[in-house]
């Protein structure tokens, strides 16, 4: 029997443009059809994605839009045209849209968690034609529609970045089989705004998180090194370190750069390998890697040495990035462009944090959620542990793909564990009653093979258009899928 989710990709990937993932752009029409719009968890993503400018447009189109929020912002304005609501409030009426109201379209943006407990409140609130929208990490397909209690409502599961604010997000979707092409392409046209845009399988969702999602909390971690380490040895304030790091960062890889490479620099890079690390900014971390490399340059240099250093420095954090992505499934073409690529998570992130005016640390900070994929990968890239930089990123973006699987799986089972764990029990005759995390688990599984609508079958295979780049669903999960949901 076919599953909803066992469709094929129908969206075909160009090749790579210019070092930066491109698909065949779809219809950028903004002639939204009039309906519901609710916003469940309207954080930094979202906003990053759909911002103030673009609600106002949903509203000027003849839309209704309704915003879920725990409590009213403080010192913040609220738009006027919009509706509010707030799960704290003591008010019925302001806790929950009337009764009898279907909504067209659901952006979900909560944390997965919030997400879990909370989105099934709205189920009587969605139909078989309202298209939900997550930008939540880890959270399936499959999950959310269990959330809404099985409903039939389509799905499209989308990760952007922050980088969406500039319009330089890299963005992943996939989605279930009953979404019709006028509402993808109406979603798709909203993701395009922000970046580009492409389909992946979703059992790769997990990976393109753990390097495109989480990437700009990397990227401002790597630059907010780099201008500590100029402040520590090169003698910089705090606003004119992070201007050189951001003035350099923006077009590292241009050849201008190589011009003040002398022997001095070579020797200062060529320590970011030694084993020699300095300690006192944590050993094998990458502050602590690219400190003892600025250090070792010496204040005695050239501006146009220390731009080469810079550059440099950056250029040999991506090869571990890169290396990383690699680790991930992508193949080198694919995670050159994810890191370093115009779109990358590299310079884009030096584009947004120039136009932002913020600290490093608040942008990293702003885009990391405590117990997150973020949070887990920065755990160790952080953190001392005598790894040498290739090492660390390996282990920090495997660390966020499983922390992406586990908050998806908030139960800590997949399906095969949970099917062994009960042929194990059913042998041994075991209480069965004992067994009710792996029954929910098989249960949920099973509900998107017999409770949903099977699609119609499509013409292309699955995996089409993905193998050359990269996104053929070979990697850690060990599966292959089409550009819009599981194999």
């Amino acid at each position: 029997m076919k599953s909803i989710f066992n469709i094929s990709a129908r969206d075909a990937l160009q090749s790579l443009a210019s070092g930066a993932l491109q698909v065949a752009r779809r219809n950028m029409s903004t002639n939204y059809k009039p309906g519901n719009w609710m916003f469940f968890g309207y954080g930094n993503m979202a906003k990053a994605v759909i911002d103030n400018k673009m609600l106002q447009e949903l509203v000027e189109k003849g839309n209704q839009v309704d915003i879920i929020k725990t409590k009213p912002s403080t010192g913040q304005l609220e738009m006027s045209g919009l509706t509010y609501y707030y799960s704290e409030s003591k008010n019925e009426s302001e806790r929950m849209p009337p009764l009898g109201k279907k909504y067209n379209k659901v952006i979900s943006g909560a944390k997965p968690l919030i997400s879990a407990k909370e989105l099934g409140k709205f189920s009587n609130y969605v139909d078989n034609n309202t298209v939900l929208v997550s930008y939540e990490a880890g959270s399936t397909t499959s999950s959310l529609m269990n959330r809404l209690r099985g409903g039939l409502c389509k799905v499209i599961r989308a990760m952007p970045n922050t980088n969406a604010t500039i319009g330089r997000s890299l963005t992943a979707y996939c989605t279930t089989g009953n979404v019709d092409e006028e509402s993808l392409d109406e979603i798709v046209s909203i993701l395009q705004r922000a970046g580009d845009v492409f389909p992946i399988a979703e059992d790769r969702m997990n990976a393109f998180t753990a390097v495109a999602g989480s990437g700009p909390a990397y990227a401002h971690h790597i630059l907010g090194s780099i201008s500590r380490s100029l402040q520590a040895h090169q003698g910089y304030s705090p606003k004119d370190a992070d201007s050189l790091t951001l003035k350099v960062a923006q077009d590292f890889d241009d050849p201008k750069y190589k011009k003040g490479v002398s022997e001095k620099v070579r020797n200062a890079l060529n320590q970011m390998d030694s084993s020699d690390q300095d300690s006192s900014r944590g050993k094998g971390s990458t502050e602590g890697i690219i400190n003892n490399a600025v250090k070792a340059l010496g204040k005695d240099c050239a501006p146009d040495e220390l731009d080469s250093m810079i550059a440099g420095v950056i250029t040999r954090v991506s090869k571990s990035l890169i290396k990383g992505a690699q680790s991930c499934g992508f193949n080198e073409d694919v995670s050159e462009a994810m890191v370093a690529g115009p779109n990358g998570i590299l310079k884009a992130s030096a584009g947004y944090a120039a136009k932002s005016g913020k600290t490093f640390l608040e942008l990293k900070n702003a885009v990391t959620s405590m117990d997150g994929t973020t949070q887990a990968a920065l755990a160790i890239g952080e953190v001392g542990t005598g790894r040498t930089l290739d090492q660390l990123w390996d282990q920090a973006m495997k660390a966020a793909v499983i922390r992406g699987k586990q908050m998806g799986d908030p139960l800590g089972y997949s399906l095969a564990e949970a099917s062994s764990a009960l042929d194990t029990a059913i042998a041994q005759k075991k209480d069965m009653s004992l067994y009710k995390k792996p029954m929910a688990v098989l249960y949920n599984g099973l509900r998107q093979v017999f409770d949903l609508i099977s699609p119609a079958p499509t013409t292309s295979k699955a995996g089409d258009n993905f193998s050359a780049i990269g996104l053929d669903g070979k990697g850690p999960d060990n599966a292959k899928g089409g550009g819009r949901g599981q194999g």
